[in-house]
């Protein structure tokens, strides 16, 4: 989540494991997958946690040029796994080019 109105964040940082890797699969027909065959997880990305809270993360992914214009836009519906933890659904709440193919994404977990 970006900082609120106030400028108070809704909730506290955590620096994720640096070993820690995201995966994310963030295609319809993956996010389909997971919801209609109990959960099954096919990641298609990588990126490295920067941050963690209690609502979701900040991750840094390179994508092509198609992936970034197709999949992965602000309120894209994603599935989510963040080192150890289980995938869980989540939705893409902004996303900003950093350099090149490089970008910044804040993402929300929805369970």
């Amino acid at each position: 989540m970006k900082d609120t109105e106030e400028g108070i964040r809704k909730s506290i940082r955590y620096e994720s494991n640096p070993l820690d890797v995201a995966l994310i699969a963030a295609s319809e027909e993956s996010v389909k997958l997971f919801k209609e065959k109990s959960r099954e997880f096919k990641a298609e990305i990588v990126g490295i946690i920067e941050n963690e809270s209690h609502f979701g993360c900040n991750l840094v992914v390179i994508l092509t040029k198609e992936k970034a214009e197709e999949q992965l836009n602000e309120n894209s519906e994603v599935i989510l796994k963040l080192g150890s933890m289980l995938p869980h659904p989540a939705v893409v709440r902004w996303k900003k080019l950093l350099k090149d193919n490089i970008y910044n994404l804040g993402i929300q977990m929805l369970e």
